[in-house]
């Protein structure tokens, strides 16, 4: 049952609940990693045996978030559909939600299809405000919190899972996950075999792990989406730098966006030249066998046409699907 499509998933719940999974299933995309949906398993049911089907009104839902994956129970009461349902937090037991800032529970409505994914968004939201609150038992941690908070390019796009305490040490471990402000404009558009698969958002993350609150071991992680990974000539192409012992993100992370962005310079800069090829100046030979568009002459082509010539190709295809695998780049 846990493997179980979405499809499958949602013939499984009770009608009059359905429309609020189907949209949590096909519609959920949520935090940095947008290319990581909602999904539920462990459909149950609080009915008796005698309850003709479909009648399932609980079950787990599982979110990405900051690099790990929440597990929380969500339970409805299928003779009821009309009340909002409780929820069961995991391991989090001490993630208590204000009811107050929970808009959708305070005014559930549950004919509006949206209701329930616009209540675990409220949640996530309420559970970060709880990971960052965690983050105060170590000064340290909080101080490398603070510092990217206070700048406007990480403090928005930022998730933070702080890890179970120690019971030796009473320390705990930490792990920053930040959507890099590095512009991807020029990184080719995937024209797909498939027009089903979405290639997904162009974004990279960056995961820092601090195994321990004094910060002697972090461990950073680069995780670029497929089109980057692809057109940057895959993860053995880019080794970020390892963290420097005694150092902190506000400088790291600056880093490895500019290490990013002088690699994404370059490629565009290649891929032009390529361009000037094939309209047939004379310029030194590119040595892909094919030739990615850029964003920027694919959205331009419809307007300016008179500007390249008729042989220049304008829909290209590529040989493997791109959306599935991540790219992991970590430090030399």
């Amino acid at each position: 049952m846990n493997n179980m499509s979405p499809e499958v998933a949602l013939h499984r719940i009770s009608p009059e609940l359905r429309p609020l999974l189907c949209s949590v299933v096909r519609n959920g995309r949520v935090g940095l990693d947008s290319t990581n949906c909602l999904r539920v398993t462990d459909l149950k049911t609080g009915c008796t045996s005698l309850t003709p089907g479909p009648c399932c009104d609980r079950f787990k839902l599982h979110i990405p978030y900051a690099g790990e994956t929440l597990k929380w129970d969500i339970i409805f009461n299928a003779r009821y559909p009309e009340l909002p349902p409780d929820f069961i937090f995991g391991e989090d037991a001490e993630f208590l939600p204000e009811p107050a800032e929970l808009p959708h529970l305070v005014h559930w409505d549950a004919g509006n299809p949206e209701c329930l994914l616009q209540l675990v968004k409220e949640l996530i939201q309420q559970y970060h405000h709880y990971q960052c609150q965690r983050l105060r038992e170590s000064s340290r941690l909080l101080f490398e919190y603070d510092s990217l908070l206070e700048d406007p390019n990480y403090g928005r796009n930022m998730e933070i899972y702080a890890g179970r305490k120690n019971s030796w040490t009473g320390e705990f471990s930490a792990r920053f996950l930040l959507k890099l402000p590095v512009d991807f404009s020029n990184i080719p558009v995937y024209l797909l075999k498939d027009t089903a698969l979405d290639p997904g958002e162009d974004v990279a993350l960056l995961s820092v792990s601090f195994e321990d609150a004094e910060a002697t071991q972090v461990f950073p992680k680069l995780y670029l989406s497929p089109s980057i990974e692809h057109a940057l000539g895959g993860s053995s192409a880019l080794h970020i730098p390892a963290f420097p012992s005694g150092g902190c993100l506000i400088d790291y992370v600056p880093q490895v966006c500019q290490l990013l962005t002088n690699k994404v310079k370059v490629f565009a800069l290649t891929q032009f030249t390529s361009i000037d090829m094939q309209c047939g100046h004379d310029v030194m030979p590119f040595p892909s066998r094919q030739l990615p568009i850029p964003r920027t002459l694919t959205h331009r082509h419809k307007h300016n046409a008179h500007r390249y010539p008729p042989s220049l190709p304008v829909h290209l295809e590529y040989d493997q699907p791109t959306r599935s695998v991540w790219s992991t780049c970590v430090p030399d």
